[in-house]
């Protein structure tokens, strides 16, 4: 909880930054981060409910609303966020891939500071390994990925990224963080679900042999090449045009 806070906090920081560097409303931006996070952990704990251990909850139901006992799906909380940014994009379509960006530039780094949090209670654990960030389980029976460990630093290495283009160029197309961020998140996220545990409480749900998530992530892949191309697509046209 305390790391999922400091994410928020450092998230929130860093896109009211961005957002004064861009020329856009900070009381905005301070507005959309704060829905999309009520909207994302109504969201998540939707998606662990119904796409993770309906099984359990239809019996249980009343402990669906059990928040203090955890279960939360990232995607979940993703899909629950848009839903509630997307009213005000649709309001504001001139203006949503900027505010957009703002967001996706800022979110790797509250992502990544709140899957430390994950990683120190160890609820991700995988598969065995004897890779060098293998962590050891408390019985000793072999050490595992953590994979919020391994998000964590995907995260916070897509951060470093978007910091380094944001110095390197001037003028990028609109909506290059958010495309980027899709791609670069779900294409990881994707094969990384292979390394989870298939077995006992913490194995996740599969469907096909493919967590909730790995649907997710093909389906977000598509989305953030869509949002690029068509972000170069009209930044050549502009472009062009002052030429």
């Amino acid at each position: 909880g305390l790391l999922v806070a400091l994410g928020l906090v450092a998230g929130m920081l860093v896109a009211r930054w961005f957002a004064k560097r861009q020329k856009l409303n900070v009381d905005t931006v301070s507005s959309l981060v704060l829905w999309a996070t009520i909207g994302g952990f109504i969201g998540a704990r939707l998606g662990h409910v119904f796409l993770y251990d309906w099984v359990y909850y239809r019996a249980h139901l009343i402990e669906s609303l059990y928040v203090w006992e955890g279960g939360f799906s990232s995607y979940g909380g993703f899909i629950g966020a848009l839903l509630v940014l997307g009213v005000w994009f649709w309001k504001h379509k001139k203006e949503a891939l900027r505010y957009a960006d703002v967001l996706a530039f800022a979110f790797p780094l509250a992502w990544g500071i709140g899957r430390i949090g994950c990683f120190l209670i160890h609820d991700h654990p995988g598969v065995c390994t004897d890779f060098f960030l293998g962590m050891n389980e408390p019985k000793g029976v072999c050490a595992r990925f953590d994979l919020g460990l391994l998000e964590s630093i995907q995260n916070l290495l897509i951060f470093a990224v978007f910091v380094l283009l944001l110095k390197r160029y001037k003028h990028l197309p609109r909506g290059m963080f958010t495309a980027l961020l899709a791609i670069l998140y779900a294409t990881p996220r994707f094969f990384f679900d292979f390394l989870r545990i298939w077995e006992g409480p913490f194995a996740d749900a599969r469907y096909f042999g493919l967590t909730p998530a790995q649907y997710g992530s093909v389906v977000l892949m598509f989305v953030g090449m869509a949002v690029l191309a068509n972000g170069v697509s009209s930044f050549r046209q502009t472009s062009g045009s002052t030429r």
